[in-house]
């Protein structure tokens, strides 16, 4: 839980580009577009990281779902993750 001076920086930088669609908890620092969907995925430091290794875990995962992705974008694709349960399949973490 942040206080204080982090979270007013934290605040700050959620009014840019909203809160992280994998945590939903940080800011979103980096907006990244599927280049097939054109769909833009907002996420913040972490979570780009697991992004582009397959590595969400099962809750980020359906985190992204619930903010409107879908296997038919690049980073989600059902050769990366079991939509079932959402683990990684080709984790490269």
């Amino acid at each position: 839980m942040m206080t204080g001076l982090a979270k007013e920086v934290a605040d700050k930088e959620s009014e840019k580009y909203g809160r992280c669609e994998s945590c939903n908890e940080n800011a979103a620092a980096l907006i990244i577009t599927d280049l097939r969907s054109g769909k833009a995925y907002r996420v913040c430091h972490n979570c780009i990281i697991e992004l582009v290794n397959v590595s969400l875990t099962p809750e980020h995962f359906f985190n992204m779902l619930k903010a409107g992705h879908s296997k038919h974008e690049f980073w989600l694709h059902d050769d990366f993750y079991d939509w079932n349960i959402g683990e990684a399949l080709q984790p490269k973490l």
